[in-house]
Parts: structure tokens; sequence; C-alpha cells
């Protein structure tokens, strides 16, 4: 990470915003997204190093705003104070470094530039979507949550088209694509089983709540008839996180396989991490939901 956080020493931005994008903490966490220009970069010929050194830098800026955006948005910044107007404009500094880095790679008519903004529009149209769709129970369908779930990651998909610009062939954009769009559809089941609990305290009524909706009525019982601590311990005793939790492990095997055939090693190693952690999970699940249960039907056990 110190090569990394090496690149972001010259930026033409204030020494505060310099010190929060070099945070070790944040760098270890951006971790996929920072190797993420190189580790594709395999895939295509002819990148210039300078170029894709240049792509490192850009892309994270724009993923930092992108993220800073987010929580915008939800809520959890909010500009009330003095300090926090400062950081907003920070963040606008940040935006423009990335825009200009982009603009020395590619020249106002490249085709990146209408990528770029057909993933920005899926990007703000999932999001908006999601954000309709959450609050307030409805029915979902598998199809439409990952869609979805495909949708808030589009911005990522501009990444593989900067690379197949600075490539002196086209790649393999699309199976690229694919590979990356399973990667986070995966992250974001399990994103979404941990965050349950979380979601419902806030009054969103996410995919995970409908599954375990569905869960229950198999059993002839109600959602609405338990409260949040319950519904949490529910989700895991109704066997709902472990099926979202091998459906994520199928979409990480799925993405070995893809990186394996591409040759993109760095994404087939992140994948297989993704996987073993997920089938710990489910391990770790599984025993936890057999002691609770060697407890409920021996109840001497548990004095």
């Amino acid at each position: 990470m110190e090569s990394i956080a090496s690149l972001f020493a010259n930026l033409p931005v204030s020494e505060a915003l310099r010190a929060r994008l070099a945070d070790p903490t944040q760098l270890r966490n951006h971790r996929f997204y920072l190797e993420l220009p190189h580790g594709l970069s395999v895939a295509f010929r002819g990148v210039e190093e300078a170029s894709l050194q240049e792509l490192v830098v850009s892309s994270y800026l724009y993923f930092r705003t992108l993220l800073f955006l987010d929580d915008l948005l939800d809520g959890e910044t909010r500009a009330a104070t003095e300090e926090e107007v400062e950081v907003i404009f920070l963040y606008f500094s940040l935006y423009e470094r990335a825009v200009r880095g982009l603009a020395t790679l590619f020249p106002g008519t490249h085709s990146f530039w209408d990528n770029l903004d057909k993933c920005k529009v899926e990007y703000a149209r999932a999001n908006k979507r999601e954000k309709q769709l959450v609050g307030s129970w409805r029915a979902w369908t598998q199809e439409a949550y990952e869609e979805l779930a495909a949708g808030k990651s589009a911005v990522c998909g501009a990444l593989v088209y900067a690379l197949e610009g600075l490539a002196t062939d086209a790649g393999a954009t699309v199976d690229i694509l694919a590979a990356l769009r399973d990667f986070h559809l995966a992250v974001q089941y399990e994103d979404d089983v941990l965050d349950f609990t979380k979601d419902l305290s806030q009054g969103q009524y996410t995919y995970v709540y409908d599954q375990l909706r569905l869960s229950l009525h198999e059993e002839g019982l109600a959602i609405g008839e338990f409260d949040n601590p319950l519904l949490g311990r529910l989700l895991f005793t109704t066997g709902t996180a472990t099926r979202l939790l091998r459906r994520a492990a199928e979409l990480y095997a799925n993405v070995q396989q893809q990186a394996a055939r591409l040759g993109i090693q760095m994404l087939g190693t992140y994948a297989s991490r993704q996987l073993s952690e997920n089938q710990r999970q489910q391990r770790q699940i599984a025993e936890e939901v057999s002691a609770a249960q060697l407890r409920a039907s021996h109840p001497q056990l548990a004095a």
C-alpha cells in the first residue's frame, strides 16, 4: 500500500485531502479497487505504464468521490457545520482532479466518455430505484434484485472501457464486465445479509427481508408477528441467510472460472479469498444454529 500512497503525495490538492486519501485503513479497505487497473490490464495489449499509473490515480479519486456522494445521499454525511462544508469542497477538488487526469488519457471525442456516461446513468438509475423499492415492503424477484445490484456497481465498468481505450486491441471487454458483475453481485448478497438488522432499523425492506418473509410463510408464519431482533435471528435459523450466501458462493466460483479463462490472476485470487470466507461463514452459521437447536431441545444444557 505504500506504493499506492506515494501516488497521491504530489497531487495538486490540499494537505487535508492528501491525508484522507493516504489513510492506511482506507487504502486497505479499498485494496481491490486500487489493484483492479493493474489486475485487469493483463487482458489488454499495449497499455503504457504511465497511462496505467494515471488511470490508477484518476479512477480511485473518482471512486472516493462516489463513496462520499453515496454517504451524502444516504444522510450519513450532513453538511451542517463549517467543517462539513469544507469537506464537500475538498471532494469537489478530488472530482476535478479525477476528470483532469482522465482527460489527459482520452480526448473529448473518445468513446470512453460515452461509455462512462452510460455507466453513470445506470448507476444513478439503480440508486434511485433502490431508494424507491426499499422504503416499503414489496415482493422481489431474484432477477430484479440482481439487476439492481449490478446497476449499483456499474461505474466500475468504466475502468474496463478505459483499459480498452488505452490498449492496442479490444481485449475481452464483454467477458471482463460479466466477471466484475458477478463479483459485485456476490459482495452485494453478503453485504445485504450482514446488514439485515441495520437495514430493518432504518426502515429498509430489502430483498433479504422478502426472502425471510417467504421462508416464514412456508412455515405458516407471518413476518409481521416478530420484532426486529427476533427477525435477525430467524434470518439464520430458517436457513434464509445460508441460502443467500450459497448464491454468493456460486457467483464467486463463476468469477474464479472466468478469471482463469481470461488469465486475470488478480481477480481470481480475490474471488478465491472471498469464497473461502463465505464458506467459513456458512460453517459458522451451521454450527451456531445447531447449537441453538440443541439448547432448545435440551433446556437443561443451557442452565
